[in-house]
């Protein structure tokens, strides 16, 4: 095959992809020390399944991914691709439809590697597989590194054998070989393993056929026991019915009881929210009397306040009517002095009428004087007159206040006795609110117990039900039990069938005594033929191991 691309990413110095084609006839790859031309045959050798670091100039296998540089990160993955022209079809068989085969490697920084061939992932060794007897390979002569031609000249007369054997295409052949020798090998080891088997077997039927005796025995007194297991299971599956049965019944009358108890609850919880509204309504019809009673309260308080002005207005008129009466007497007096006086000057003035000029003027004034008077007369008159009506009216006022005053003491009485007759109903609300009280409490009271009590039976009902619990475990565990004990019965049935068939067949005896045995079978009286000597032996049970040992094979006889 001749080699067609190189493809690399990440590998050492080949940060970026980077492509090299080999076209037919000879391709110099040429530059300065360090520009990456040993990298590009480290990159072949990598490719086609070189595991040495130190043969690729490194000293671990994550050298070879790029590690970065001032311009470029370091890369997480390595990956070598070479493609082989396949055109003639002198690759491999399983290759000859493909034009091309391309090998692939990546390695990841973690350690990781990946092979494909095609871009189908494979393994190593189909790598490897795929360049032997080609020529090509990370070991073979088609990479000649620096100093290689002085190793093939003093090289070993078996190295040089190889590198014959490669050129010459036998080294696939010969790998091959190796490969089927090994297994070969292998298989004749698990033959050797087989035949001890088989001897092993064969020893372990020699015994097995002492064991049927046992076995029939065993099987008898399994049997027996099987009658009295069963038998034990039977009288203990009734027992366990009967304990069913009575905890059944006693957890029907705990919930009946339970039922009960909170029927009487709920009817307990009815009388005391009927109670507890009762105290409600209570509670608001005493709010509304002690409303009452405070207004009341209010409007006594209001109706003696006026009752005090209204004392204190009439004890003021009638200081001002005794005042008024006096005044009035006074100038009643005074009226009737004065008139006195008119009637006397009349007189004089009839007797007096040729008095002199100075007498006259005397006269005059007295008239004026006298005018006055009866000025003043007429204006006491009115005053008196106003007086009158004032007296009238203060009077009137003192009758409506002698009436009001009147009434409000009548409607301070009833109120006094509408309020001796709220503080009766306030009294018995407030016994009526303590009896509430006192029954609210023993209501309570015998809910707490009624509590307690369903508490206690939910506790007796889950007790019984843990109970059955446990009866039901209990009897599904015997039952598990005496279906392990019919499936071991049922076991050992099957062995003890397998032991029959190979003890009547006498399978792995010797062929002779097999067929001389067979035989006695088949016979219906035969002659000279007792039986074998594994049949006619008993030994006590601590000696049969031991007899076995010592007669072996002689058993058979």
């Amino acid at each position: 095959m001749r080699l067609k691309r190189l493809e690399m990413l990440g590998f050492k110095s080949f940060a970026q992809k980077t492509v090299v084609e080999f076209t037919p006839g000879i391709t110099s790859i040429v530059g300065p020390n360090g520009c990456g031309k040993s990298n590009i045959v480290d990159a072949l050798r990598w490719a086609m399944g070189e595991q040495s670091a130190r043969h690729l100039r490194g000293h671990q296998m994550e050298d070879v991914v790029f590690n970065g540089s001032d311009n470029l990160p370091a890369t997480g993955m390595a990956e070598v691709s070479l493609t082989f022209d396949n055109e003639d079809g002198r690759g491999p068989v399983e290759y000859n439809t493909f034009s091309e085969i391309m090998v692939t490697r990546r390695l990841f920084r973690s350690g990781e590697s990946e092979y494909a061939i095609n871009k189908i992932p494979c393994r190593l060794k189909d790598v490897i597989e795929l360049f032997l007897g080609t020529g090509v390979g990370s070991k073979a002569y088609s990479i000649v590194e620096q100093g290689r031609v002085d190793e093939l000249v003093n090289a070993k007369p078996e190295e040089r054998r190889s590198l014959i054997e490669e050129a010459a295409g036998t080294s696939k052949f010969k790998s091959r070989k190796l490969v089927a020798e090994r297994k070969l090998e292998r298989t004749q080891q698990n033959l050797l393993r087989v035949n001890d088997i088989v001897r092993e077997i064969e020893r372990q039927i020699r015994s097995m056929e002492l064991q049927a005796r046992k076995a029939e025995r065993y099987r008898a007194l399994k049997a027996e026991l099987k009658e009295k297991d069963l038998a034990c299971a039977a009288l203990f599956q009734q027992q366990l019915n009967e304990d069913m049965a009575r905890h059944q019944a006693d957890l029907t009358g705990a919930e009946n009881r339970l039922a009960e108890q909170m029927a009487a609850l709920r009817s307990k919880e009815a009388e005391s929210e009927a109670v507890r509204l009762s105290l409600m309504e209570s509670d608001k019809a005493i709010a509304a009397q002690q409303e009452s009673v405070y207004q009341q309260k209010v409007r006594i308080q209001a109706d003696e306040q006026r009752i005090a002005f209204y004392r204190q207005d009439l004890s003021q008129l009638e200081r001002n009517q005794a005042d008024a009466g006096a005044a009035l007497r006074l100038l009643e007096d005074r009226l009737k002095l004065l008139a006195q006086e008119i009637t006397e000057l009349s007189n004089s003035r009839e007797s007096f009428v040729q008095l002199s000029l100075f007498e006259e003027t005397r006269l005059r004034e007295k008239e004026s004087e006298l005018d006055n008077l009866q000025a003043q007369i007429q204006s006491l008159q009115t005053d008196l007159e106003r007086e009158r009506e004032s007296l009238i009216e203060a009077a009137n006022q003192i009758a409506y206040l002698r009436n009001d005053l009147s009434a409000k003491e009548k409607r301070r009485a009833e109120i006094a006795r509408e309020l001796a007759r709220c503080q009766t109903e306030n009294a018995g609300a407030a016994n009526a609110l303590a009896q509430s009280e006192q029954k609210r409490i023993e209501t309570r009271r015998a809910l707490e117990l009624t509590v307690e009590r369903r508490r206690e039976r939910s506790l007796e009902a889950a007790q019984a039900a843990a109970s059955i619990q446990a009866l039901c475990r209990s009897r599904d565990e015997q039952e598990r039990k005496v279906e392990s004990i019919k499936g071991q019965i049922q076991e050992s049935r099957s062995r003890l069938h397998s032991l029959e068939d190979l003890h009547r067949n006498y399978e792995g005896y010797q062929e002779g005594v097999r067929a001389i045995m067979l035989k006695r079978q088949k016979e219906a009286s035969p002659n000279g033929i007792y039986g074998l000597v594994a049949e006619v032996i008993e030994a006590p049970q601590p000696f049969e191991k031991a007899l076995t040992a010592v007669l072996g094979d002689r058993l058979q006889y």
